[in-house]
């Protein structure tokens, strides 16, 4: 290459140059053109959406959000007003549905998977659902007080004792737990909410054949004889344990098509074991589900078996487990003292027997009470000392916590009314 030859390599000549420069120019010009096409349709789909919702034309406000969703999906204006316009046509999953796709970044993304957990639980009548509604709310704010009280009632509702217990143990570590879930989880085995029928009976409406809502709907009836009463340690061997009532003849008919169903079982158990009919027991038992061994109750059956055999020692050894799965069992505490009062171990008993005395006289206060809209201080005060001196510290450091410091943002209360 001589001296005088100009090179143009690294370098764009002058023609090439002009063609660049006008070829960005018009990207720049598209790109701007678009983004104010766009910015004016949005606000002519926002000023729609309104005044089709301010005069209730409710197709109108569909139509227009339903556009603007398939122009800007990332948006989140027309979700919101897609899901009123659903709700208000009474298209109450189609509502859920778009609330559910809110983006998750978005600071109404909480709000609209709170509306979309109301939905489902209520006009859509889809608790099942709701349930995982919940669960994605709190997978992105953990202190939502709605799911916890949401799931802490359904869980009431469905007789789910276990989800019961350990959703109440969530919303504690967070500060979330209503006050009625105390009630809740001291009464455990024997919950039974007044409106448990009318609302398995609503949610059976739309799922007739589910499980879950069958039997909770039978065990919430009135029993003729509660089985969580007292009764004596010695089985009745003058019951007729071939008598059934309306309500034990409706359960092992439903035990047919569910025989793994735990809250069936207890119960039938429960109904045998007041009959002191040990074999129709042990029959029972062939039924049970290995996951019950994670359940208190099931061991105190177990502990009444070996009892009525004059097995003190294992009858024993299964009273302290059910206690060790849930230390307020008055129950079982009720049933050990009778262990170690045939075994002449005399030292335990009157504390066992003071703590029987407190549970009982909770029980009687809640039953007083009718309804859990309004929990007093004085039954908390109560489950918290009861709790303390059974064991479970958890619930008693929890209510001490919750009576001794004021303030704070502590849930709100709702209400569900109690047998």
């Amino acid at each position: 290459m001589t001296s005088g030859t100009p090179t143009t390599m690294g370098t764009i000549q002058g023609p090439t140059r002009r063609r660049l420069w006008w070829t960005i120019s018009g990207l720049i010009l598209l790109g701007v053109t678009l983004w104010a096409l766009r910015s004016g349709l949005v606000l002519y789909w926002s000023k729609a959406c309104v005044r089709s919702q301010d005069s209730r034309q409710w197709e109108d406000l569909e139509k227009t959000a339903a556009i603007w969703a398939r122009w800007q999906p990332e948006a989140v204006e027309p979700w919101l007003f897609l899901a009123d316009a659903a709700q208000r046509q009474n298209r109450f999953l189609e509502a859920a549905d778009f609330l559910s796709r809110v983006p998750r970044q978005s600071d109404k993304a909480v709000p609209a998977l709170q509306a979309r957990l109301q939905i489902l639980c209520g006009p859509a009548n889809r608790p099942l659902e709701g349930e995982l509604a919940c669960r994605e709310l709190l997978a992105i704010e953990s202190r939502a007080t709605l799911a916890h009280q949401s799931l802490i009632q359904f869980y009431a509702l469905t007789l789910q004792r276990t989800k019961l217990r350990d959703q109440v143990r969530e919303a504690i570590a967070l500060d979330r737990e209503p006050p009625e879930s105390y009630v809740y989880y001291f009464l455990g085995d024997t919950l039974r909410l007044s409106n448990g029928v009318s609302m398995n009976s609503r949610w059976l409406a739309t799922d007739p054949d589910q499980e879950l809502y069958l039997v909770a709907h039978l065990l919430h009836q009135e029993a003729a004889a509660p089985p969580e009463e007292l009764e004596s340690q010695q089985p009745d061997r003058s019951a007729d344990s071939a008598i059934l009532s309306q309500k034990e003849q409706e359960a092992r008919e439903l035990l047919q098509k569910f025989p793994q169903n735990t809250n069936l079982l207890a119960y039938l158990i429960d109904q045998e074991i007041s009959k002191g009919s040990a074999s129709a027991v042990l029959e029972l038992f062939r039924h049970v589900p290995k996951q019950a061994e994670s359940e208190g109750r099931f061991w105190r059956f177990k502990g009444w078996l070996h009892y009525s055999r004059g097995e003190l020692a294992e009858a024993e050894s299964d009273y302290r487990r059910a206690l060790e799965l849930f230390p307020m069992d008055w129950l079982s505490l009720s049933r050990l003292s009778e262990v170690l009062r045939a075994q002449q171990r005399m030292d335990d008993i009157p504390r066992i027997q003071e703590l029987v005395h407190q549970a009982q006289d909770i029980r009687s206060q809640i039953r007083d009470l009718g309804t859990t809209e309004h929990v007093p201080e004085s039954v908390l005060k109560d489950i918290g000392r009861l709790a303390r001196g059974c064991g479970d510290n958890l619930i008693a450091n929890a209510l001490e916590k919750r009576l001794n410091v004021g303030g704070g943002d502590r849930p709100g209360q709702s209400s569900a009314a109690l047998k």
